[in-house]
């Protein structure tokens, strides 16, 4: 093989891409095609960023047909959900969503999240974040009316808007509901874990060090 070949196919080895399933396509039986679909969703799910569904499908293939290529896959998509030096709970569904019985491990933790189809960020909302708010704004406001100073009163003007400024990152957009109640979640060092698991799978069966 010539110097460039080489080269080439070790480059594309180690582009961060999904793995075609297409080195399966001699499979068989009604498990095996069930599972051979939900790669192929769990791909089309990863190129449109929704990184969570794509593991869940990659998941729910690896019960059909247990291969390397999914495995990596499960591993690129876990390592899009991973979020470095996030210390808190990373939401992953609703209590009822398929995702929190498909992704291993999770835990249940109560939270308030703006929801849509179609959509994991899970931004936060909720009275138990927007309640404390209010009250802060509701007191400066407050104290605005019976002050005389009228540097006190700009200070304080500063700090309403400020507040309302916070409060408004807790508020939905339009299209998004606020939910508040139990969501599965798994924190950043899990998922990274389960991103090395999946990948050194898959790295057990590469034929040689400039591959891998």
């Amino acid at each position: 093989m010539s110097r460039v070949s080489e080269r080439a196919r070790t480059a594309s080895i180690m582009s961060i891409v999904l793995v075609s399933w297409v080195v399966l396509g001699g499979i068989c039986g009604c498990e095996q095609l069930d599972g051979r679909n939900r790669t192929r969703k769990g791909n089309r799910l990863f190129r449109e960023t929704q990184f969570i569904d794509a593991a869940s499908e990659y998941q729910r293939a690896l019960k059909e047909v247990d291969d390397p290529i999914i495995h990596y896959n499960l591993g690129l998509a876990y390592s899009k959900v991973f979020k470095p030096g996030f210390e808190g709970p990373i939401l992953l569904g609703t209590q009822s969503d398929p995702v929190c019985q498909e992704i291993p491990g999770t835990k249940m933790v109560p939270a308030g999240a703006c929801v849509k189809e179609g959509d994991r960020h899970f931004a936060e909302c909720g009275a138990s974040k927007t309640a404390p708010i209010q009250k802060q704004i509701a007191e400066l406001e407050d104290k605005r009316k019976t002050e005389t100073d009228d540097t006190v009163k700009k200070d304080l003007d500063t700090q309403i808007r400020d507040k309302q400024d916070e409060l408004g990152r807790y508020i939905c957009a339009a299209s998004f509901k606020c939910v508040e109640g139990m969501f599965c979640s798994l924190r950043s060092p899990e998922i990274a874990d389960l991103a090395a698991q999946h990948f050194q799978v898959w790295l057990k069966v590469q034929m040689s060090d400039d591959a891998i």
